[in-house]
């Protein structure tokens, strides 16, 4: 068995409203993300086997992880046009984050994601023949991290697309958040 995982932070209820609000701006022909999936990936692994999910969860552990503030100040369209986005430039802690993920993840023997890494929110999926969403810039935007999620992707059933597996608090506190609800 494989699961479909990726490290995320998830925004803060005031910023995640504002996103929302963002999403449902997209023009017709485009599918806003639901609120609750609304998220900034740090690393993408795509398929873990379940025999690693245990060793991956322990290693992150060891991984330096500080809190940090992470700015989104454009619109974007991205995928040819069928992604649209909130973005910004990478903060240094997000930066090295994602680098030291990467470098865990390999050494784990698992292969991330291995393209440019830019920070962004996805907010609207294009269906056919859409519109291009809107290019006003949103404002300054800023997405507190203070959790790392390693989250699952699925497609299957009602609801919530992701579904958190694990959590890591950023910057002072230490350890795994014992509890694993909803995000």
């Amino acid at each position: 068995m494989t699961r479909r995982l990726f490290f995320a932070v998830w925004p803060e209820p005031a910023l995640r409203q504002q996103l929302e609000a963002l999403s449902a701006a997209a023009p017709p022909g485009w599918r806003p993300v639901p609120a609750a999936d609304l998220h900034l990936t740090v690393l993408f692994l795509g398929t873990v086997p379940e025999d690693r999910l245990a060793p991956l969860c322990a290693a992150v552990g060891g991984v330096p992880r500080p809190a940090f503030d992470q700015p989104l100040t454009r619109l974007e369209s991205w995928s040819k046009g069928t992604l649209w986005c909130v973005a910004g430039d990478t903060v240094p802690a997000l930066g090295a984050l994602h680098r030291d993920l990467a470098a865990l993840v390999a050494g784990l023997g698992l292969e991330p994601e291995d393209r440019a890494y830019r920070p962004h929110v996805t907010l609207a999926r294009a269906r056919r023949h859409a519109s291009a969403p809107p290019a006003t810039a949103p404002g300054p935007l800023q997405l507190a991290a203070r959790a790392l999620v390693l989250a699952q992707s699925s497609d299957r059933g009602p609801g919530s697309r992701y579904r958190p597996v694990s959590r890591w608090a950023l910057g002072g506190a230490s350890g795994v958040f014992p509890q694993m609800g909803k995000i």
